[in-house]
């Protein structure tokens, strides 16, 4: 495998016909200590030759045998279990131990003795070596075929003593190594989620430099790290999940669909769980109604219950409101590019197109902090234009052969360079090629549509309430306004006519005699155009 070209072409015909051959003689060759022992220490030599063809290929196929022997040691322990299961039996029935049955157990062991000293031969003389390498291929082949021996055989494997490899590999100077590493540590917790005993002390030892990945200059490193410390969120494992999520946040500043797409498991798990100070809350309510108990965890990452829409949507708001305050610069611009970076990866959230909750923190959650409110309504608008783009934007056919779907213009302000990397427009829309077009089925379109027609109904209800409330700040006034324009007036009959009608004007009419400045005159001009 010197030749990358001629390598790459072999590689994978080379890989097939040794493991075929090996799975050919594991019933006797295997353990004759002859054939394989001889290969093995071929191997050897081979992987610490000053060439580096001549040790990627034996790294490769002493990975590979590694591997191998893995799994026959694997179905030599299931043989050993039934053979252990009969034998109980049999002395339960008869009283006394079957000789043959004994024999046949004796050389079951004889045999894993054998592939355990094959296994621990090739661990000692090729990987350690090898997986600090100085070429990148061979760093790489270690790296995957170390974890797939620790997934297969975690007896042996889930042990400090090979875990903390994976862990150094955390630290490789290649942003591959560190990314093929934490894909592993993902596949080594899931085969573990039943029992994490044995995982205790390396989490605790590594579980900061896991956290460190989030930040990695590299975004495949960051994207498969953000997965990670989902996982180990999921398994209860990370100390303080509130603390964890917050440190994440500043990933939604990035345009990467991919990191978004990553962080978006965080942002739900955030949503579903309580934080300290609304555990605090509930408990200091339970208490003064004296009706029943509450079970919420000291460290706020348990809620009693399912969350609210409109409990999410309040977290959701007070996280983004957060990082929008530690992120500086302009606060509505960093506001508007946050919500629709998040709108964009969380289409599937059904708490953000859960109109009437939006409604509701709005016009009767006083309580909370003006900024909260402002953050709720830009989170509103986004969603509503998301929802409004998505089942009403006519497909156009791109130049390069894809189609992209054309969301009018419902900002107040022009399309800014800093959101281009998600939305085409001020708020969201989506790229969408014919065939994912087509796999949207009836059934989406029709759901797109309720939810059309509920925003339009929700606004008709509520948009004399809000523009009375919000209308004398610029910034939540003109999220508002941007709101109006989102209405469908076929739809929102059945709740805008009448005096609320009537009110809808007078406060458009107030607006517009209350402001001066001109970016919220043209927003009350838009306004009233979308009423004609």
């Amino acid at each position: 495998m010197a030749d990358k070209k001629t390598g790459k072409k072999c590689k994978q015909a080379i890989i097939t016909l040794w493991r075929t051959l090996v799975e050919k003689i594991k019933h006797e060759v295997v353990y004759d200590g002859l054939f394989l022992t001889s290969v093995v220490a071929m191997l050897q030599i081979m992987a610490a030759s000053g060439h580096r063809g001549v040790r990627h290929t034996s790294t490769e196929l002493g990975m590979e045998t590694l591997s191998k022997l893995v799994e026959l040691l694997v179905e030599l322990d299931a043989q050993h279990d039934s053979k252990s299961r009969q034998q109980t039996g049999k002395k339960k029935q008869a009283g006394t131990m079957h000789a043959e049955m004994a024999q046949d157990i004796k050389d079951i062991e004889e045999k894993q003795d054998k592939l355990k000293e094959l296994m621990e031969s090739i661990y000692q003389t090729i990987f350690l070596p090898r997986f600090r390498d100085t070429f990148l291929d061979i760093r790489l082949c270690c790296a995957h075929g170390f974890g797939r021996c620790v997934v297969l055989h975690k007896a042996t494997y889930f042990d400090d003593q090979y875990l903390k490899y994976f862990g150094w590999m955390c630290n490789d100077t290649s942003p591959l190594v560190r990314a093929v590493a934490i894909q592993q540590l993902v596949a080594i917790y899931k085969s573990a989620k039943d029992d994490l005993e044995p995982l205790e002390n390396f989490t605790g030892r590594f579980v900061g430099r896991f956290l460190e990945l989030a930040k990695d200059v590299d975004g495949r490193v960051t994207t498969e790290a953000l997965k990670l410390i989902h996982l180990l969120l999921s398994l209860d494992i990370l100390p303080d999940s509130q603390q964890v999520v917050e440190m994440t946040l500043p990933l939604m500043h990035t345009g990467d669909s991919a990191l978004l797409k990553a962080l978006v498991p965080l942002l739900q798990h955030r949503l579903q769980h309580a934080t300290d100070d609304e555990v605090a809350a509930s408990q200091t309510s339970a208490k003064g109604k004296k009706k029943g108990k509450s079970k919420a965890a000291g460290d706020g990452t348990q809620a009693d219950a399912e969350p609210t829409p409109q409990q999410s949507l309040l977290r959701l708001a007070k996280l983004l409101q957060a990082e929008a305050g530690d992120a500086g610069g302009d606060a509505r611009d960093t506001r508007l590019a946050l919500c629709s970076n998040v709108v964009g990866a969380m289409r599937d959230e059904p708490s953000l197109s859960n109109w009437a909750a939006y409604c509701d923190l709005l016009l009767n959650a006083e309580d909370e902090d003006e900024d909260v409110h402002v953050m709720l309504l830009h989170l509103m608008g986004a969603a509503a234009a998301s929802a409004v783009a998505a089942s009403s934007a006519e497909v156009e056919d791109d130049t390069d052969g894809t189609q992209v779907t054309a969301a009018p213009l419902t900002g107040l302000l022009p399309p800014r360079p800093m959101y281009t990397p998600l939305t085409t427009s001020h708020w969201c829309a989506q790229t969408v090629t014919p065939r994912k077009r087509q796999r949207k089925g009836k059934k989406n379109t029709a759901a797109e549509d309720e939810s059309n027609l509920q925003l339009s109904a929700q606004l008709g209800k509520s948009l004399p309430q809000l523009l009375s409330r919000f209308g004398a700040d610029r910034e939540p006034l003109t999220a508002v306004l941007s709101l109006l324009q989102q209405l469908q007036l076929p739809a929102a009959q059945a709740t805008l006519k009448g005096q609320r009608f009537g009110d809808l004007l007078q406060q458009l009419e107030a607006v517009c005699t209350k402001h001066t400045d001109a970016d919220t005159l043209t927003a009350c001009g838009q306004a009233w155009r979308s009423l004609l």
